[in-house]
């Protein structure tokens, strides 16, 4: 309903969750140059570039600043050929690249906060970070007997689609 206060077992659940983000958020480190967030503060303690636009879009209900530092770390993980990581930590990144959802991410941060510089600073980098699956997973590329032509894109791991647990990827195939 309209204007309605949310109920106690709302606010209690939206105060546990900012806690928990609030809890999760580590200082710049290594090559982390902003704030980030890890999903784990003890055993995996890393930044995950496809869970940032999540994490940010939930931050702007409690610190946007924050929003802006995590997409800002995401973006500034970005390798020579355009390729994103999946996971950072403070001393190095994975091999694996993340989905292109960052975009989505940057566009909703940039219109809740407009935050000088956010989008003219991403937006060549997002360009060269979709245009990395665009030359590096394109299936008929491989000569895969099923893309009959089709501009399909392939992964050959569940990490870099971040389906990572799908039992689709228990076979050894794109």
């Amino acid at each position: 309903c309209r204007g309605a206060r949310p109920g106690r077992q709302v606010r209690r659940t939206r105060a546990k969750a900012i806690d928990i983000m609030r809890l999760c958020t580590m200082a710049p480190e290594g090559n982390l140059k902003q704030r980030w967030m890890s999903s784990q503060r003890g055993r995996q303690r890393h930044f995950n570039t496809f869970h940032a636009p999540f994490l940010a879009v939930g931050a702007l209900a409690f610190d946007p600043e924050l929003a802006v530092d995590l997409m800002r770390a995401a973006i500034g993980q970005q390798q020579a050929n355009g390729q994103l990581p999946e996971q950072a930590w403070p001393e190095g990144c994975s091999l694996v690249t993340a989905p292109p959802l960052l975009c989505w991410g940057f566009w909703h941060v940039h219109q809740a906060t407009k935050a000088p510089g956010l989008l003219s600073e991403s937006v060549s980098r997002l360009k060269d970070f979709v245009k990395f699956p665009l030359a590096s997973r394109m299936l008929a590329r491989f000569g895969h007997s099923r893309s009959l032509g089709a501009k399909f894109l392939t992964w050959g791991r569940g990490e870099g689609s971040n389906m990572d647990n799908s039992p689709r990827f228990d076979i050894n195939e794109p």
